[in-house]
């Protein structure tokens, strides 16, 4: 996972990236004919070893704690 970076404080919002080197592709179904174009096309399945980047945003709300009893 790479470096976070704030966006924006109100909400809060968070940048991220994440990249997986190690995960596997398998087979397109539900295609109908195209199947097989999809699978060769993008020359699925593909075992382990592909890389994929990720780009993401994170949001969340904080809620006051109540005092102790």
């Amino acid at each position: 996972m790479g470096k976070s970076e704030w966006i924006s404080k109100n909400p809060p919002v968070i940048k991220f990236a994440a990249t997986d080197t190690v995960f596997t592709a398998p087979a397109s179904t539900g295609c109908g004919p195209l199947t097989r174009l999809v699978n060769d096309r993008l020359g699925l399945p593909a075992d382990t070893g592909n890389t994929i980047t990720l780009s993401a945003l994170y949001t969340f709300k904080t809620y006051d704690q109540l005092p102790p009893r």
